[in-house]
């Protein structure tokens, strides 16, 4: 049988001034925890930013026909792949498409959210900035901009096999980006419910200042998040129910 592959946009974290504190990893891609990507209003004003949620190896909010999607596909093809894309915001403004990361997602689709299965990963393969595939030209080309692209359209086809093969044999980050946002969510969650800067930003040069280049005083700066956050907590409070007492004091 032949394999699936689909690939879907999400919103990145932005770059961050290298001297930062809360971002302190600066060779990867995960998703805008921080709610601080200037292209994602939506996520900003809903009050949270989930998929792809690589921590727990879910899908399971984001794109209801793409889940819905992979479900009816199972019993055609092999291995269904779910490869992720992004537009990376750089500290000047400039950016780039690339293609960073996928899951090779288990046939069990037994929870549903959205009305939509969650899915899950059987296997995945995030890489460092270095080693995600620059697709600019080929997303500007095709206007392609926030399209699910699948490997049934014959004008894609060859470009999603190529880019998960090319991306099995990077080096594999995804423990990086799991401890990285985990880290986030965690600062999140002790910090941005206050109307004070978050403590460990108080001293950086980027702070206090609307026309700063750091996308979090950037945002919270000129947007706000809901002030109930319940939207965001909930989504939190598995992983903070997992935690041990020790775990749950405040990130340093």
């Amino acid at each position: 049988m032949i394999d699936f592959h689909t690939c879907v946009t999400y919103y990145s974290l932005p770059s961050f001034p290298k001297s930062c504190v809360v971002v302190r990893n600066h060779n990867i891609l995960p998703r805008d925890v921080l709610l601080c990507n200037r292209t994602n209003d939506h996520h900003m004003r809903g009050g949270m930013q989930y998929d792809p949620n690589i921590e727990n190896a879910e899908y399971r909010v984001c794109e209801p026909p793409v889940r819905r999607g992979l479900r009816t596909r199972a019993e055609k093809y092999g291995d269904l792949y779910l490869i992720f894309r992004t537009r990376h915001i750089r500290l000047d403004g400039t950016s780039h498409y690339l293609v960073t990361g996928f899951y090779r997602i288990k046939k069990e689709f037994d929870k549903t959210q959205r009305e939509a299965p969650v899915i899950y990963a059987d296997a995945m393969q995030f890489v460092s900035i270095s080693d995600c595939i620059d697709i600019t030209e080929r997303i500007i080309e095709s206007q392609a901009f926030r399209c699910c692209l699948t490997s049934e359209n014959p004008k894609w086809m060859k470009d999603l096999v190529q880019w998960t093969g090319q991306l099995e044999k990077a080096a594999n980050q995804t423990e990086a980006y799991v401890k990285e946002i985990n880290r986030l969510k965690r600062i999140f969650r002790e910090n941005e419910f206050q109307d004070e800067p978050y403590p460990m930003c108080t001293s950086c040069e980027h702070s206090n200042t609307p026309t700063s280049r750091c996308p979090l005083v950037w945002r919270r700066h000129h947007r706000s998040i809901p002030h109930h956050p319940a939207n965001y907590l909930r989504n939190l409070d598995e992983y903070f129910e997992s935690l041990t007492s020790d775990e749950r004091k405040p990130v340093t």
